[in-house]
């Protein structure tokens, strides 16, 4: 009797064991479930350091000397950035640019603005040196520089509940539609839509109110600050006709002389998780995705499972222990297996976050394709060059992207590459649409393969050259032209070779004729002179006129000895010129010192006649009159250029002199007037003479440089 009391006994406490363990285990996996959650929310909230992983020293030593960053939102841009009633910067961007100042350091002061207006008009003054959530357009590039887009919302159209047939852009033509003043987006729409008939409103609650008045067919704008005003101002009449491209894609714009602000935001934008991105739009936009499991469903479904387990564990005890076992060690494996999946992830994200970075710096394109053709990654320059985000562009393939001439091109190429087995260069073009024009690239490819030897794909990296191929296309055209110029030249050589030999010949005979004319006329006035051989006024007044003739004879002769028939050389001529007179008045180098000092330059015949004229006086004068009773003559002669065509003529002769008071201008004398008027009427100078221990004469001239003698 006591042994079946006792097995009563243990069998009425069994049952009650059995449920006290179950639900200890109970406790133990939702005790579990309330680890995992807290890690995760743990894990976005703590702050690795993230800023010294990533930012190099220059870009950590530009932020010490930067302390202050002041930033400006749009005061009224629900929910994206706005100041909440207590004057706080709030919104989606706000939560974006806090998270990423925390990551980097970065501590940003906030500039209040009444509108958007005075937001443009302090950035494009450098009063503000960063914007938050703004479009990229070609106007803004040119007082700011961008980062890469963060944020991406939905385009619609907006319309009345009558007016549900507009599902595009080509459906409103020949409709007004409204968009909100000044944003990047509306003049992002307008350039792209010419056609379209758009107005503008000063905020988006006024364009959305233009609409539900019927004032404006439909509005064009974000999904997101939309259907925030739409709800909170009661706007009930207006709907969501259709999404459209392009989407409002924005991130951080900065004051363009700040360049290495870009870069440092740039890799506080690669940090950013997954789930974080997903916390700050389900704050804000409180979007649930429609597959997710909530924690009551989870707390059901563990009741549910533990009331199997109960009637489970209550049909047989071994069961239930031989379970709680496998239960235990699949827990701990589990656990392990989260653990090291937990440090892969995170080596895994950090290495990410590094090739991302180190990518963003880089400012060529950088892409990778799988054997197919399909992008498996690119960088963002490639993105600006198609005018997407990567995440639209991996999957896709050139022809996605490019007309299909070029893609075939392209595609063409990477198929060389991998038949080749190496690297590759070639010349490639794209539609850039960051710059709206075609740019030229050139490409280097490289196949890739995994560890086992299986061709993965092609890596390719692109430089632009459209600058230089541009230049080689104008350099090309203007060879064109100058072969053509060149082929009219060689067809015209001969005659002109011709005609030029005809010219030279004929000045050469003319010149010579002009000598033997000169020489000629001279011996007549010699034989004419005989005729009054007793008149010693007729005998001087011949031989002054021969020494004349005689200096311009020589002119004509050097001419024709000359290389260059339009001009002699100045030295050379009055060195010939002294000489023959002195010699003419039987002086020789042991009875007169000629010095003579002449820059050799070279004078027309226009100049050089008269200008010997006036040598021939001066030299004849002084031969007949300042040398008498002197045992050695001396004359000195100096010509130098002082530039612009301007000479200064010395000449001085070391003779008797003249007698004190004698007036040079006004002298009787036909050789000093003749000096004066060709000195200072024909060669347009100043003459000046003077006594002083001989005769003294300077003239100052210039020759005009645009007369030609031919």
């Amino acid at each position: 009797m006591v042994t079946e009391k006792r097995e009563e006994s243990k069998s009425r406490f069994l049952f009650p064991n059995i449920i006290r363990k179950f639900f200890f285990f109970l406790i133990f996996l939702l005790f579990a479930f309330t680890s995992i959650s807290l890690s995760a929310i743990a894990d976005y909230e703590t702050d690795y350091n993230a800023a010294e992983a990533v930012l190099s020293s220059e870009e950590l030593i530009w932020l010490e000397k930067h302390p202050v960053i002041k930033i400006a939102p749009d005061p009224e841009f629900r929910p994206i950035e706005f100041f909440d009633s207590n004057g706080t910067y709030s919104g989606m961007a706000s939560d974006y640019a806090m998270l990423i100042g925390k990551k980097l350091g970065i501590s940003f002061t906030v500039v209040k603005c009444k509108d958007w207006n005075e937001v443009m008009e302090k950035v494009q003054n450098q009063e503000v040196d960063i914007l938050n959530a703004v479009i990229r357009t070609p106007d803004r590039e040119k007082y700011l520089n961008f980062s890469y887009p963060y944020l991406r919302i939905p385009s619609v159209i907006i319309v009345k509940d009558s007016d549900l047939t507009y599902r595009t852009l080509d459906s409103l033509k020949n409709k007004t539609a409204v968009m909100v003043q000044d944003y990047g987006y509306t003049e992002l729409i307008i350039k792209q839509n010419p056609l379209l008939n758009i107005i503008t409103a000063p905020n988006l609650m006024e364009a959305l109110k233009t609409v539900s008045l019927g004032e404006a067919d439909a509005f064009i704008g974000d999904l997101a600050t939309a259907s925030y005003y739409i709800r909170t101002e009661n706007l009930g009449n207006l709907r969501v006709s259709a999404e459209i491209e392009p989407p409002n894609i924005s991130g951080f714009a900065v004051r363009s002389d700040w360049p290495e602000l870009i870069s440092i935001l740039d890799k506080g934008i690669s940090l950013l998780s997954n789930e974080e991105k997903l916390v700050i739009h389900r704050k804000w936009i409180n979007v649930t995705p429609p597959h997710a499991i909530s924690t009551d469903q989870i707390r059901s479904a563990v009741i549910i499972v533990g009331a199997i387990f109960l009637f489970i564990f209550a049909a047989t005890m071994t069961w239930i222990h031989t379970l709680r076992k496998m239960v235990h060690l699949k827990t701990e494996q589990l656990q392990n297996e989260l653990q090291e999946r937990k440090k892969m992830e995170r080596i895994s994200a950090e290495s990410e976050s590094r090739l991302q970075a180190f990518l963003s710096t880089i400012p060529d394109p950088v892409w990778l394709k799988d054997k197919d053709g399909k992008f498996l990654f690119c960088n963002h320059v490639l993105s600006q060059i198609f005018g997407a985000p990567p995440k639209m562009i991996v999957g896709k393939t050139d022809h996605d992207f490019m007309d299909k001439e070029k893609a075939d091109s392209v595609r063409k190429n990477d198929i060389m590459t991998v038949k080749s087995d190496k690297a590759q260069k070639f010349e490639e073009s794209v539609f850039d649409v960051s710059k709206g024009r075609i740019t030229y690239m050139e490409t280097y490819k490289t196949p890739m393969f995994d560890p086992d030897g299986r061709l993965t794909g092609v890596l390719g990296i692109g430089r632009d050259i459209t600058d230089r191929i541009l230049y080689e296309k104008e350099i090309k055209l203007k060879n064109d032209e100058l072969i053509e110029i060149n082929n009219d030249l060689h067809q015209n050589r001969d005659e002109l070779k011709k005609t030029i030999r005809e010219k030279e010949t004929l000045i050469r005979e003319l010149y010579h004729r002009t000598k033997n004319t000169l020489q000629m006329i001279n011996s007549m006035i010699v034989l004419q002179s005989k005729e009054h051989g007793e008149n010693i006024a007729i005998q001087k007044m011949i031989a002054n006129t021969e020494s004349r003739i005689h200096s311009i004879s020589l002119v004509h002769q050097m001419l024709y000895q000359s290389n260059d028939l339009s001009k002699i050389s100045v030295k050379n001529y009055i060195t010939s010129l002294a000489e023959k007179i002195t010699e003419s008045f039987g002086l020789n180098k042991d009875t007169i010192s000629l010095k003579i000092d002449i820059e050799d330059n070279s004078f027309s015949i226009d100049t050089a006649i008269p200008f010997g004229l006036i040598i021939n006086e001066l030299i004849t004068n002084s031969c007949k009159y300042a040398f008498t009773d002197i045992d050695k003559a001396a004359i000195t002669i100096k010509m130098n250029s002082s530039g612009n065509n301007t000479y200064h003529f010395y000449y001085r002769d070391y003779g008797k002199g003249v007698p004190e008071g004698f007036d040079f201008r006004k002298s009787g004398s036909m050789g000093l007037q003749l000096i004066y008027t060709i000195g200072e009427h024909q060669l347009m100078g100043k003459v000046d003479m003077q006594s002083d221990n001989g005769v003294i004469c300077t003239i100052d001239f210039q020759i005009a440089t645009d007369h030609v003698r031919v």
